[in-house]
């Protein structure tokens, strides 16, 4: 039999099947939604509301802060399904649980409670705690195998050994510890050091602890030929850097730190150091170090303003490796509104060129503020040199300006060797806690020597940093200079003290600060003496405030010593790369309107 059926009563019964099927899915996922809102929301509000509270008793913050993570009571707080069978069941394990979180601060007989009470429709579950008689170590024996056992270092680790005889036992230093014995071992060379026997024997009667270890060293090693594979650097260049010489111990933290001083030159985009222990010959190892070739040319350019220079603007090429022997050039261009300059500096190291070098630099500037203009060229050669808590410099500098200095104009030409040298120290350089830097600097002409005038002048500059609450900081800053000069009026402006600005009294202009000829034009002084006073307060996540008083005055005479004084409000911005600072400053010495002072750096 056939059935024929018309192809438009298809369609049409399609079309009303497919709306009746989207009708009921509409309509069906309708109860869905509201069936899954009215089940969640139960749920939800118990998510957030613990079903009973947990009170403790009897021990320290840091102690309950370990119960509570180990303690299931607390794990299972906010679980709905948590019938009165699952509840027992969990404070029937919470005596145990205490116990264990208890023992790593050394306390293993306490006496625990607890107790279950209702408050306020809900159920509180209180535990009190007896930690009872901590546990003492009664010895500590540490004793090692293997040749280098004699050693002075073997002997300072049993007596730096942080659980002596009397000591509570504390599980945190006895892991302390026990790292610092091998570390120590593998940092001597010893890098098949290891504990064959670490054991603490705990006697709850008599709540004592013996700790028995035994380091066993095992071979020593040490650097044997080092052998560099890198065609495009100098080796000899390549030994100063590394600093690590044949016969010296070969360990894990050498070998890191032989790559970070490689990839911290510039020069490399990766460096693999290769050794195998079988191939030890006396205990000397041979080391092989590849290097491949990181970029050799950056470019930079940025755009900024500031209250000392306004609109600026700033280009950078940097040549990380101009030949085989890891010169470096660095080449800057940075206009500006009141200076502008240009120029490079060429650099040679002597070893690492981040901490050792001979620089010879290159710079014309263009200065101009208020009635003082100076265009001058500065060319010198100088011995740089970077160590742990700060740094020096030795250098021969030569000056030649044009200059008008109010009322005066002049050239001058000037041949100043000089000195300067950085102490510092700090807990951050970025973002200090407690910070203390002092820099002096020492430069001087004679006029039989090109220069021509004979002059020696001196400056001095302190900042200290001290955190006394969490979110509170103190800044102290004060620089102090003084010059010695035949004339003084012919050293051009960029050998004069001026006052005034975002690194000096905030409220005044920059360089606005100083002696005046007889038409008021600032000119510079002998002499410098500011201080800054600043109070910081965090106040949230990477921000900051502050209230800051700053005083300072450019004299030609300490007889005539007239402070200047400023003082206003900041807030602080706390990047990777140090802070951002706002200053929003007022001269109290002048009906001067408010002035905005912005700049950029680190602490140190």
């Amino acid at each position: 039999m056939t059935i024929l059926y018309n192809d438009q009563q298809y369609v049409e019964d399609s079309n009303r099947e497919q709306r009746l099927s989207s009708g009921s899915f509409w309509c069906l996922f309708a109860c869905l939604l509201v069936a899954t809102i009215f089940v969640l929301a139960p749920y939800a509000y118990c998510q957030s509301s613990p079903s009973y509270q947990i009170i403790i008793s009897g021990v320290e913050e840091e102690l309950k802060d370990n119960i509570l993570a180990l303690l299931s009571l607390k794990k299972y707080q906010t679980n709905t399904n948590l019938n009165p069978h699952l509840l027992a069941k969990y404070k029937d394990k919470a005596q145990g649980e205490i116990k264990k979180a208890l023992e790593p601060f050394g306390y293993y007989a306490p006496t625990i409670s607890l107790n279950e009470t209702r408050r306020n429709a809900q159920d509180v579950i209180t535990i009190s705690i007896e930690k009872g008689p901590p546990t003492i170590v009664a010895q500590t024996r540490i004793e090692c195998i293997g040749q280098g056992c004699d050693s002075p270092w073997v002997a300072k680790l049993r007596i730096s050994f942080p659980l002596q005889s009397g000591a509570t036992l504390d599980h945190r230093k006895y892991t302390q510890g026990k790292q610092q014995l091998i570390t120590t071992a593998l940092n001597k060379g010893y890098q098949n050091a290891r504990l064959s026997r670490n054991i603490v024997e705990v006697s709850a009667r008599n709540n004592t602890a013996v700790i028995g270890l035994t380091l066993e060293l095992g071979d020593r090693y040490f650097f044997g030929p080092i052998t560099y594979q890198c065609d495009f650097i100098n080796h000899s260049l390549l030994r100063k850097i590394t600093a690590q010489k044949e016969g010296d111990p070969l360990s894990p933290r050498a070998i890191t730190r032989i790559r970070q001083l490689l990839l911290g030159t510039g020069y490399f985009a990766t460096a693999d150091i290769q050794y195998n222990l079988k191939t030890a010959n006396a205990g000397r190892v041979p080391v092989t170090i590849q290097l491949t070739p990181g970029v050799v040319n950056r470019y930079g350019v940025g755009i900024g303003v500031g209250t000392d220079t306004g609109f600026r603007g700033r280009f950078d090429w940097y040549n990380q490796r101009v030949n085989r022997f890891g010169h470096q050039f660095d080449l800057q261009l940075q206009p500006s509104e009141r200076k502008s300059r240009f120029g490079g500096v060429y650099t040679i190291p002597i070893s690492d060129p981040k901490k050792e070098k001979l620089s010879l630099l290159g710079k014309w500037e263009n200065e101009n503020f208020d009635n003082t203009e100076s265009k001058s060229w500065t060319s010198s050669v100088s011995y740089d040199e970077l160590k742990k808590n700060g740094e020096y410099s030795l250098y021969l500098k030569f000056l030649d300006e044009d200059y008008t200095a109010g009322l005066d104009s002049g050239h001058a030409t000037i041949l100043a060797p000089g000195v300067g040298i950085t102490w510092r120290w700090t807990d951050d350089r970025i973002k200090a806690s407690q910070g203390l830097s002092v820099t002096g600097a020492l430069t001087g002409g004679n006029n039989n020597l090109l220069s021509d005038t004979t002059f020696i002048q001196g400056l001095i500059l302190v900042k200290a940093i001290y955190a006394f609450l969490p979110s509170w900081r103190f800044i102290g800053k004060s620089n102090i200079g003084a010059t010695a000069a035949d004339e003084f009026l012919e050293l051009p402006p960029s050998l004069r003290f001026y006052a005034g600005g975002d690194q000096s009294v905030r409220g005044y202009g920059y360089k606005r600060i100083g002696p005046k000829d007889a038409a008021g034009n600032v000119i510079g002084g002998r002499y410098l003496f500011t201080y800054s006073l600043e109070l910081e307060k965090e106040i949230f996540d990477n921000w900051s405030t502050s209230v800051f008083f700053d005083s300072g005055t450019a004299t030609n005479s300490w007889d005539e010593l007239t402070m200047q004084n400023g003082a206003g409000v900041g807030i602080r911005w706390n990047a990777a790369f140090g802070q951002v600072r706002l200053d929003f400053a007022k001269a109290l010495d002048e009906g001067n309107c408010w002035r905005i002072h912005f700049n950029i750096g680190a602490d140190f």
